[in-house]
């Protein structure tokens, strides 16, 4: 018993000393890109925009990310 108690207090402890993953990556902000590089980084981030609302209508209208292929939700939503 005593020997499970402190394996799962051991376990515990490296959990919650492991580094934090980010959940998600971070956008850019425009200032920190280069000025040459900076159209094309706005460019890409409408081009973004566009594929996150697309898929939240998708999400809104119940169709499932596994069937958004079948159904090309998302490539109908973009071209029109």
């Amino acid at each position: 018993m005593l020997v499970f108690r402190s394996a799962a207090l051991l376990i515990a402890l490296i959990a919650m000393s492991a580094p934090r993953t980010a959940l998600g990556q971070a956008q850019s902000q425009p200032a920190a890109i280069a000025p040459e590089h900076q159209d094309m980084a706005a460019k890409r981030a409408k081009e973004r925009e566009k594929i996150n609302n697309c898929q939240k209508l998708a999400t809104e209208q119940k169709i499932l990310p596994r069937d958004r292929p079948q159904f090309q939700f998302v490539i109908n939503c973009l071209d029109g």
